[in-house]
């Protein structure tokens, strides 16, 4: 009985470990276009398991290094796909990028 309880509890473990790590996520930026002085389109490749939705955080930053906006944006369950998201920011940026996907 003990030994059932165990492998039981391993594939549990190894389910939730596999759909919720870190190393589930995967995400790459594919194109960042400066629209206007206060909007950034970020394009990103999004790696993930299929039956969790995510949460990105999609920021921009401005010539000298400073945020000029930030977003999370949710991603929906569903498997791996290209998302798109336009960022309003409050100075002019020259670039758009995913700081990190967390679960939920």
């Amino acid at each position: 009985m003990l030994l059932v309880v165990l492998i039981a509890s391993s594939v549990v473990t190894w389910k939730l470990y596999s759909a919720y790590s870190a190393d589930a996520i995967g995400v790459r930026v594919t194109a960042f276009s400066v629209e206007s002085q206060y909007r950034v389109h970020v394009q990103f490749r999004l790696t993930k398991h299929p039956d969790s939705a995510v949460t990105c955080i999609v920021r921009a930053r401005s010539r000298d290094g400073i945020e000029v906006g930030r977003a999370d944006v949710v991603v929906p369950a569903g498997g791996s796909r290209t998302t798109s998201y336009v960022l309003t920011t409050w100075k002019k940026a020259v670039t758009g990028e995913v700081l990190r996907c967390i679960p939920g």
